[in-house]
């Protein structure tokens, strides 16, 4: 829990409480409604704000999961949606312990949406969670200045094929805090690669603790911000083929806080 605070502290202290409270069998009712504040607390992906944090919490469903089954026969679970009737589910001792997911995207409709849980049972301790993913237009938006700040500028002119090109991205801290450790998904163009020995001298200078690749992103590991302090770099790539497109989104957030973040909206490139 080194550096941890907000989202990532609040978690990881609640896992260890609730996997310790499991193991000895007592305060059940509690280590229940830390159980269940741990699930809410999951983002779509199912996952828990930090690689740590996820581990903490899958360790305390864990030890809660070892427990017997309260229930010996199979239990069906009803799920409506706006009306309709979506694929239920049953679970039986056998398969209790692990997750089930229903997928509803054809029931959904424009605006507000209902959806219903029955169950067979109302005194077995199921939990759940309503994930969603969406589009969003980025025509129009613009980045605003957030405790986070990002800039990232890519060429503002048309980049040749074979040519190498700089990406520069500044970012500072308007926390009034030392931001813990950063973290940096930087879109990479299409038909574009990122020049990885340019990376490297970053990294053997201490700007950047260490890098990785994500898809259409490059991922970048960086040191903590003191208030008020600004950091500029620029990423060096190189364009493979001709086209015109948009660069993936740019995301900056706080390592240990991932409410604490700025984006920058994808922008046109054109390659030659």
């Amino acid at each position: 829990m080194m550096h941890g605070y907000g989202a990532a502290v609040e978690i990881d202290t609640t896992a260890l409480i609730a996997r310790a409270m499991a193991r000895r069998g007592e305060h059940t009712a509690l280590a229940r409604d830390a159980v269940n504040w741990l699930i809410q607390a999951r983002d779509p992906a199912g996952l828990w704000v930090t690689t740590q944090s996820t581990a903490l919490v899958l360790l305390a469903l864990v030890e809660g999961a070892g427990k017997p089954a309260p229930f010996t026969e199979p239990v069906s679970i009803g799920v409506n949606v706006n009306g309709r009737g979506a694929d239920g589910i049953s679970i039986a001792p056998a398969n209790g312990d692990v997750v089930h997911g229903i997928e509803i995207t054809s029931l959904l409709v424009p605006g507000a949406n209902r959806v219903a849980i029955d169950l067979a049972r109302n005194d077995l301790p199921l939990t759940y969670t309503i994930a969603w993913r969406g589009y969003r237009d980025w025509r129009g938006e613009r980045g605003g200045r957030q405790a986070l700040d990002l800039d990232v500028a890519y060429p503002d002119r048309p980049i040749q094929v074979a040519e190498p090109f700089k990406v520069r991205v500044t970012y500072r801290s308007g926390l009034a805090h030392d931001s813990g450790p950063l973290m940096l998904a930087l879109g990479v163009p299409p038909g574009c690669a990122v020049e990885e020995h340019l990376l490297r001298v970053l990294v053997n200078g201490r700007i950047v603790d260490r890098f990785e690749h994500r898809g259409r992103q490059v991922v970048l590991y960086l040191p903590s911000l003191a208030p008020g302090n600004a950091v500029s770099l620029e990423i060096g790539m190189r364009a493979s083929r001709r086209l015109r497109g948009r660069t993936p989104e740019s995301d900056l957030y706080a390592y240990y806080s991932p409410e604490l973040r700025d984006r920058e909206v994808p922008v046109a490139i054109d390659v030659r």
